[in-house]
């Protein structure tokens, strides 16, 4: 084994035994994402901090569904930070047009490994993933069940993923949720990280502009920012704010986001008097 050379797991081992030995694992790898993103958001922010992180341990590129153009944002956004990031011609329902593209990308990038994000990543994904023989995971951050639409392809993903290689849940939660249909030891949970550099030097006049929202004094903020959908929970914080802003009417509360809970969400806090 050459210095630049990592060892597999005895179960990755046996799935890459049908490939040429100047396939196995090296560094730096050569990662590919599979999403199909929307909107630059938490998942698509994870996918470019990733990257970072692994700067000079792996190649990472991305592969992303149209969605009607919307992914353009996200992928403007990757080649700025240098990775190749590519809008797929293919999408539902050409769905073997689609899979044959994605392994068409797969073979050229020389990719060592495919990383699904969502539900259309996973199911076709992993197709694509058989045919450029590589092993394939499914990153499940959550099922929002925000459609009947949506419900029905959720259901087929969930059924789906005992055939993937592996997959990371981002919370001990979700996992619970995928080991009902995944054997546990293919299954690992890594949480979703942040910079803390990041907020280390904060301007004081953007709290300053957030304070003007509320009429009594504050000395305490509690912030939240997210898709505001029904797996999130906001309501569960809009609730425990009532309770907190009780005793300490000195705490304010703010959530930032937009979503399909959105008019539901501020009407439980005008009920609530916040």
């Amino acid at each position: 084994m050459t210095e630049r050379e990592t060892p597999l797991p005895d179960d990755s081992r046996r799935r890459l035994i049908h490939q040429p030995d100047d396939s196995r694992r090296r560094l730096p790898l050569n990662v590919v994402h599979l999403t199909a993103s929307t909107l630059y958001g938490g998942p698509e922010r994870q996918i470019l901090g990733l990257a970072d992180a692994l700067s000079g341990r792996a190649n990472v590129s991305v592969l992303s569904f149209r969605e009607g153009g919307k992914c353009r944002p996200f992928l403007s956004v990757a080649r700025r930070a240098g990775l190749e990031a590519i809008e797929l011609d293919n999408d539902s329902p050409r769905f073997l047009t689609s899979i044959a593209e994605i392994a068409g990308h797969l073979k050229r990038l020389k990719a060592d490994v495919v990383l699904c994000h969502g539900y259309k990543a996973n199911l076709l994904g992993r197709p694509a993933s058989r045919r450029a023989g590589i092993p394939v995971v499914a990153v499940s951050r959550g099922w929002t069940a925000e459609s009947w639409r949506v419900r029905l392809y959720e259901m087929l993903d969930r059924r789906h993923l005992e055939w993937m290689d592996h997959v990371v849940s981002v919370s001990n939660a979700q996992a619970d949720k995928v080991s009902r249909f995944v054997r546990g030891s293919k299954c690992s949970v890594i949480h979703n990280a942040i910079d803390p550099e990041r907020f280390a030097d904060p301007d004081p006049r953007s709290r300053s502009r957030i304070e003007r929202y509320f009429t009594n004094g504050i000395s305490l903020l509690i912030g939240a920012a997210g898709r505001l959908s029904p797996e999130k929970g906001f309501d569960l914080l809009i609730q425990a704010a009532s309770v907190v802003c009780e005793t300490c009417p000195e705490v304010g509360f703010v959530i930032f986001g937009d979503g399909p809970c959105r008019e539901a969400l501020q009407a439980q806090i005008t009920a609530l008097g916040l």
